[in-house]
């Protein structure tokens, strides 16, 4: 599978453990990882080495932002997401 044909998961949970990281990393098109979990050394070690980016530490509004822009996305035509910065104001 190409790079440009993997996906992309959203996990809302308190806590990702390695073998939940290992099941993502065996799916094989997964490519970035957004995570409510601050994920441990060892989960982010398996995700580094399954070629898998990753963002931890998410908030549950962030979470919960993503997954609607995402739903919004799959309801439009072209079907791409595209995930952007918010600027921060001063």
């Amino acid at each position: 599978m190409q790079k440009s044909d993997k996906y992309g998961e959203v996990k809302a949970k308190k806590y990702l453990s390695p073998q939940e990281a290992k099941k993502i990393a065996e799916k094989g098109f997964v490519g970035l990882l957004l995570a409510q979990a601050r994920l441990s050394d060892k989960t982010k070690s398996i995700l580094d080495e399954a070629g898998i980016r990753y963002y931890d530490g998410l908030s549950p509004e962030r979470v919960a932002e993503i997954r609607g822009r995402v739903k919004a996305e799959e309801a439009s035509e072209n079907g791409f997401i595209t995930l952007r910065r918010r600027k921060k104001h001063a």
